[in-house]
């Protein structure tokens, strides 16, 4: 089942994640922040409060927009476990 989180500030949505829930874990697929708003830890807190506490959670970062070390998660308690080499996006130009 999908799920979607947001924080909003005033009339302005700053903060999204949306996600699938399965069996056994969530998988986060979309996340987006924006730039110096600073309300990341809040949807943070929320989804982690709303979600089953058994199941495992999987996050997928597009790594052209962002690196390995993604220190907003782990500071929240996330542990990093791996990572895929960069792929070659063809585009069908």
């Amino acid at each position: 089942m999908r799920q979607n989180f947001g924080v909003f500030c005033g009339d302005e949505l700053v903060t999204v994640f949306s996600g699938y829930e399965k069996d056994d874990y969530f998988e986060i697929t979309r996340f987006v922040i924006k730039i110096g708003v600073g309300f990341e830890y809040n949807i943070i807190d929320a989804f982690l409060k709303h979600i089953d506490k058994n199941k495992s959670i999987i996050i997928s970062f597009d790594r052209r927009f962002t690196s390995l070390n993604q220190p907003l998660l782990t500071d929240v308690g996330f542990e990093f476990v791996g990572g895929t080499e960069p792929k070659q996006h063809d585009n069908g130009l």
